[in-house]
């Protein structure tokens, strides 16, 4: 709906006066919220959020790789943040990032690791600048399909097998906490 609003605008040497009829107050704006937004307009973000457009094979690849995360140690969360998802073991060990037609897995291990794991996706090694952003040795992995996650598999046990390493053995209170 279209109203029509007049503005006056009143000169004095340097100085000016504008007038709005009807007064700016009282102009209505209909405010639409999307669909998956939640009350303050904040998007709700799920692991659906991420999935939205993606192909199946990519949301069985997910559901996998929640398993073998949750196989490897059941205190393992999935945390979804609004660009990507993290496996959270005691601290972020990985962060997934849904594509339409793949997953990419940004892992907190160091290249020569994953490198001798890895052999049936494709790997990108990430700038140094980038490295320092996560505050850790990393590593992108193109998980395109589900045939291979025994090697995913072997990312997360190490990925865990490091964090128990470099943050020490879990208390007892830690593991009844989580």
């Amino acid at each position: 709906m279209v109203k029509p609003m007049v503005l006056r605008r009143f000169v004095s040497g340097n100085e000016s006066i504008f007038t709005t009829e009807p007064e700016f107050e009282g102009i209505e704006f209909p405010i639409e919220k999307p669909e998956n937004e939640g009350s303050e307009g904040v998007p709700i973000l799920s692991e659906e959020y991420h999935l939205e457009g993606a192909d199946k094979s990519v949301k069985q690849t997910l559901a996998r790789i929640k398993e073998i995360a949750r196989r490897a140690n059941p205190t393992a969360t999935f945390n979804s943040q609004k660009y990507y998802i993290s496996i959270k073991y005691r601290r972020n060990v990985a962060y997934l990032k849904i594509r339409r037609s793949k997953i990419r897995m940004v892992t907190m291990l160091p290249e020569e690791k994953v490198k001798s794991v890895v052999h049936s996706y494709s790997l990108t090694p990430l700038s140094p600048s980038v490295q320092k952003y996560y505050g850790r040795p990393c590593i992108a992995i193109n998980v395109t399909d589900p045939d291979h996650l025994d090697e995913i598999q072997a990312v997360i046990e190490a990925l865990v097998a490091d964090t128990d390493a470099d943050m020490g053995a879990p208390d007892e209170e830690e593991i009844g906490a989580g």
